[in-house]
Formats: structure tokens, C-alpha cells, sequence
């Protein structure tokens, strides 16, 4: 991090330093609740996409820097893809192709002939509008 070092076999008992405000905060609100015990292996990826958004909002808003960086589709755009195609690798990766895939259109109780109204939709909204539903 950032800031000082602690001496070795110290234990900290809480935050010492600004940045690690931030890093815990990521970790515990944002990583934790959506990634569970992986979190602490995605928490360098997390922390980057957090602290990019995060500067380009105050450089919205900040007066003299006010360079709305979001404002231009090409950033958020590339940031978005970026993640999109880091999490269709890994599904398609942990799962394989066709356990990803039923993985998003698979409904408990549903029939099999609605299978053939309902997966096209349900694969439709996510690869064209980034969908809501992920395979688990």
C-alpha cells in the first residue's frame, strides 16, 4: 500500500493509513458480497476498475480539471468490454461451453417445449444487452 510500513509480526487492529480505508472498503462492499471466498483473488482487478471510475468522476466534477472522462463513450466502453469478455472466459473456462450456457437459460420446473420460447430471449439479453443473470 501507500502508506507506512508496519514493522513485521505486528497485527494491525484497524485501518492505518487513507488507502487502506479504500482497499477495505472494496473488499468488504463490493468483493465479500459478490464473490465470496474468491474475492481476495480478484481484489487487485476490483481495486483498479474502482479507483479508475472513481477518478474519472471527481475529474467531472472537480473545478479547472473538469474533464468529463466518462462522458466519452470510448472509455467506459473499453472498461466495460474489458470485463464483459474477462467474465465470458472464465464461465466458459470454469464451466464449459454448454454448462455455461445452461447455466443461464436452465429454469427449475420449466417445461421443455417452453425451452425453445424462452432460451433464444434469455440468450439474446445476455450477449447483446450484457444481461442480468450469470451462470453460478
Amino acid at each position: 500500500m501507500l502508506g507506512r510500513v508496519r514493522p513485521a509480526g505486528s497485527r494491525a487492529t484497524r485501518p492505518a493509513e487513507p488507502d487502506e480505508y479504500v482497499y477495505l472498503f472494496v473488499r468488504e462492499q463490493i468483493a465479500k458480497p459478490n464473490l465470496g471466498q474468491d474475492s481476495d483473488r480478484w481484489m487487485g482487478l476490483l481495486l483498479t476498475i474502482f479507483l479508475t471510475v472513481l477518478a474519472w468522476n471527481l475529474m467531472g466534477v472537480i473545478p479547472f480539471i473538469q474533464f468529463p472522462v466518462s462522458a466519452h463513450i470510448a472509455f467506459p466502453l473499453v472498461l466495460a468490454l474489458t470485463v464483459y469478455g474477462i467474465k465470458l472466459y472464465l464461465g466458459v473456462r470454469h464451466h464449459g461451453l454448454r454448462g455455461y450456457l445452461r447455466g443461464i437459460v436452465h429454469l427449475e420446473g420449466l417445461p421443455g417445449w417452453a425451452y425453445a420460447l424462452y432460451a433464444p430471449m434469455v440468450l439474446a439479453a445476455m450477449f447483446i444487452a450484457g444481461g442480468l443473470r450469470g451462470s453460478h
